[in-house]
């Protein structure tokens, strides 16, 4: 599967995830639906560490507000990664 505001690369004990919109890598709908494919995918295949950098200089990932076009159902997507993550820190 390709991206296009992502980098992925899988594996069984390391998976990366770049974040792929320089120079601040803000995360928009798009990205957002990205990051929760390969959140499923790391799920599927058992990912034991999973690594986010971001691309650029300048940031990791800028934040922008809530007038940039992401509706609260866009919010909860953002929310299910943060509790999978969680989640899986629960079952060590």
């Amino acid at each position: 599967m390709s991206f296009s505001t992502i980098q992925f690369h899988p594996g069984p004990r390391l998976a990366t995830i770049m974040l792929n919109r320089p120079p601040l890598n803000i995360i928009n709908r798009q990205m957002l639906d990205e990051l929760n494919n390969v959140w499923s995918e790391i799920e599927d295949i058992k990912s034991q560490v999973v690594v986010i950098s971001g691309t650029g200089d300048r940031a990791f990932s800028g934040v922008r507000s809530p007038t940039d076009g992401l509706v609260p159902q866009q919010w909860g997507q953002g929310h299910r990664l943060v509790r999978a993550r969680d989640s899986a820190d629960a079952d060590e």
